[in-house]
């Protein structure tokens, strides 16, 4: 049998490879230096087009749907009126931001895969 990829890093990083690549019927098992997906501390998170459209490619469609909070985006200039950050965005998330927390995140992504 063919041995399992090895992935270090339970982050958003890794966990989104590791359920990418078992949706490809790839074996992996990730490692990291805290055995649970859960992140030390809350927070937020916004996701923006790409990440959005990465999520519904590897089956995470009914998370967004779910446990997001759509919010349009912002743009944000500096002191000077120079744009700082603008967003663009496809026309399927109608220009929404998806606001979800990293641990319901970790947790959709995680779910099934081997994290030791």
């Amino acid at each position: 049998t063919i041995p399992p990829v090895l992935i270090i890093g339970a982050g958003v990083g890794g966990l989104t490879l590791g359920r990418t690549l078992t949706n490809m019927g790839i074996r992996v098992q990730i490692f990291d230096c805290k055995p649970s997906l859960s992140p030390p501390f809350e927070r937020g998170l916004g996701l923006w087009d790409k990440s959005q459209e990465c999520l519904r490619n590897i089956g995470l469609a009914a998370f967004l749907d779910n446990e997001a909070f759509f919010v349009r985006p912002a743009a944000y200039r500096s002191t000077d009126g120079a744009w700082l950050s603008q967003a663009s965005a496809a026309p399927h998330n109608e220009r929404r931001v998806a606001c979800v927390r990293l641990s319901a995140l970790c947790a959709a992504l995680g779910r099934g895969l081997d994290v030791s």
